[in-house]
């Protein structure tokens, strides 16, 4: 019970802007989960946290968290699964491996379709910073609409947020932007 008040404490600071309490509040969580022996609790924190460090540009701490997250991957179910590769994936987009992530990314969208788990959520976000980091940004027009809509539909305005940000600047470099967009 602690380590999941803690968990909503973190969201609730990085909801806030206070990213450095948030990360502080996601490591107890994360200890927490552990000790409890809660693997998708653990790896579904690690992934909330890493968002935390992208955003504040402190890649080598999605790399440290990701890194340690991935000892989790033998024997996890497939929701766990497709959370670490999709880990697994935003790190070798994020360095620049490009053929990696799509690989990896392959491998998420493979776990999805076997597993009958609908690809939304998290991997579809990764999906975007994906396409983003690899100058994909056509693919980008047409894909960040339907995810920005899917998170507003969900509460979800974090991620909403985000695909927004990244159809706005898919606009920009393909010359594509009208005022609408913008207003």
């Amino acid at each position: 019970r602690v380590a999941e008040l803690m968990f909503q404490r973190a969201g609730a600071l990085r909801s806030m802007g206070r990213a450095d309490e948030a990360v502080a509040s996601y490591q107890k969580a994360i200890d927490l989960f552990e000790s409890q022996g809660a693997v998708a609790r653990v790896v579904g924190t690690y992934q909330d946290l890493n968002f935390v460090h992208a955003w504040r540009g402190d890649f080598d701490a999605v790399n440290s968290g990701t890194e340690r997250a991935l000892k989790y991957l033998d024997g996890a179910d497939p929701q766990t699964q497709i959370a670490l590769l999709t880990m697994t994936g935003l790190m070798q987009s994020a360095s620049g491996d490009a053929t990696a992530a799509d690989l990896t990314l392959g491998q998420v969208k493979e776990l999805h379709r076997a597993a009958g788990i609908p690809f939304t959520g998290y991997p579809a976000l990764a999906e975007l910073h994906f396409l983003w980091q690899s100058g994909r940004f056509p693919r980008s027009l047409e894909v960040c609409p339907g995810l920005a809509a899917a998170f507003r539909k969900s509460g979800d305005r974090w991620s909403e947020s985000a695909a927004d940000f990244m159809w706005l600047g898919a606009q920009l470099y393909c010359g594509r932007l009208d005022r609408k967009s913008v207003v």
